[in-house]
C-alpha cells in the first residue's frame, strides 16, 4: 500500500548505512521496533515503504493437523 510509504530526510540516517533501494532499515516506533524497505533515495531524502515484506504477495501455505478436538 502506497500509504504505508514514508519520506524522511536523507540526515534522519547514519552517514555510514548504505541508503539505497533495496536496503532494510529499523526503527523504534514506540518502543517497538518496526523494519523497512528503502524504495527511493537521493541527496536530500529517502522514501521508506513500511509494509510487511510479504504483503501483497500471494502465500502457499501448507499445515498438518496433527489433532482433532472433539
Amino acid at each position: 500500500e502506497a500509504d504505508r510509504c514514508v519520506t524522511l530526510a536523507r540526515a534522519d540516517f547514519d552517514a555510514a548505512l548504505s541508503v539505497e533501494p533495496g536496503t532494510i532499515v529499523e526503527f523504534d516506533a514506540d518502543g517497538e521496533s518496526v523494519a523497512g524497505t528503502i524504495v527511493a533515495a537521493d541527496a536530500q531524502s529517502v522514501t521508506v515503504d513500511m509494509n510487511h515484506p510479504l504483503a501483497g504477495r500471494a502465500l502457499d501455505v501448507r499445515i498438518e493437523l496433527l489433532d482433532l478436538a472433539p
